[in-house]
């Protein structure tokens, strides 16, 4: 091919096309520099159709999962002083104490029963894939159960009503069946037993009780309250009346202590109640 083009090239130098100034063998030693030249340029790289369908494609995924995580969330919370009752899409039913707040991905609901949870309610979990409630203090999992969660800065505190119901944070795990409860801190794990009707009792508004160990009256109020109650251990009192959650906390003391002689010290800033 290179001779071809020198041959056309001396054919085309002796038709005396050339300036007057350039000699024939000068002219030809310029083009063929020219040529050489030409030869060491780099191509503009192209890409390749495959690479652009590709890149095309990752964007795409990328802007999907960027949707799912955007429009799919949902959060709920209960902003009245009443409980308030919530279907989430599998069927399973969350009421929710005042302030109490639930948030979840509804479009991947399907696969990851997974929500993330703060405040105090109570959880009827349809049977199914694995139901994961996730707080600042520990993560409760279950398949198919009812229990209640109270989650502050400072502890996670979860009571079985039915089913089995495990309990989790860095520290520890307890596995909870019916009437059994458990709290967590960063610091410690304490179980405690509690009457099944009692759990949920604060879902109605109104606690009713015939007889009922006075620990697990604060442990209901705590429920509900979002008050921490410290009281002593061993207290044998029995507790027998009602009174109903919209009542302020103070009232509701007066009416659980007065008739078993125990008397109270509430330190709001600390949302703590202290048993004396």
């Amino acid at each position: 091919m290179h001779q071809n083009f020198t041959s056309k090239l001396d054919s085309l130098l002796t038709e005396d096309r050339l300036p007057f100034t350039t000699s024939t063998a000068e002219a030809k030693e310029r083009v063929l520099r020219r040529t050489i030249e030409n030869e060491n340029v780099v191509a503009f790289y192209r890409p390749r159709r495959l690479f652009l369908k590709l890149a095309a494609a990752a964007s795409i995924s990328i802007l999907l999962v960027l949707s799912v995580a955007i429009f799919g969330s949902e959060k709920i919370r209960n902003e009245g002083k009443t409980v308030q009752a919530y279907s989430l899409p599998d069927g399973s039913r969350v009421y929710l104490n005042a302030g109490a707040e639930i948030s979840y991905n509804d479009f991947t609901w399907s696969l990851t029963r997974n929500l993330d949870f703060s405040g105090s309610a109570f959880f009827d979990v349809n049977k199914g894939k694995t139901f994961s409630v996730i707080t600042d203090q520990g993560v409760v999992s279950v398949l198919g159960t009812s229990f209640s969660v109270l989650s502050t800065d400072k502890k996670l505190k979860v009571a079985c009503k039915t089913g089995k119901v495990l309990v989790e944070n860095e520290n520890s795990s307890s596995t909870l069946t019916p009437g059994e409860g458990v709290r967590m801190g960063t610091d410690y794990t304490d179980n405690f037993l509690m009457k099944t009707d009692l759990i949920d009792a604060w879902v109605g508004g109104t606690y009713h009780f015939d007889n009922v160990s006075i620990e697990d009256v604060f442990n209901s109020i705590e429920d509900f309250s979002n008050y921490d109650i410290d009281y002593p251990e061993g207290l044998a009192s029995n507790y027998s009346g009602e009174f109903s959650t919209a009542q302020p906390v103070e009232e509701i003391m007066d009416i659980v202590c007065q008739p078993v002689g125990l008397t109270y010290e509430i330190i709001e800033e600390k949302n703590l109640i202290i048993i004396k």
